[in-house]
């Protein structure tokens, strides 16, 4: 999947960040609770746990495309404060994700 780059920008995000808490185990995409974020660090780990997520999906090149489109919008969201529209494109991915299990 192409989604390196993405990946390294969060961890960039969350190096040039305050120290946070090491994130959660990421869960299965079924078991992925999506609730909307109530801070940055928050938002990015749930971008985090849905790029595992994306990673393990075996999407087509244009659902590829979608999805890092999306996650790239999230990722946006998350650093904006605009933890709502950030749920949506999560769930968005998810819903891409959820369909190439």
């Amino acid at each position: 999947m192409r989604l390196p780059a993405l990946i390294a920008a969060v961890m960039v995000a969350f190096a040039a960040g305050p120290v946070a808490a090491e994130p959660e185990k990421a869960k299965p995409a079924e078991q992925l609770v999506l609730v909307q974020p109530d801070s940055t660090e928050a938002c990015l780990t749930t971008l985090e746990a849905i790029i595992d997520r994306a990673e393990e999906a075996d999407m087509l090149d244009d659902q590829v495309d979608e999805a890092e489109a999306e996650l790239e919008r999230m990722d946006g969201h998350c650093h904006e404060k605009r933890f709502a529209e950030a749920l949506i494109s999560a769930k968005a991915v998810m819903a891409l994700v959820a369909a190439n299990k």
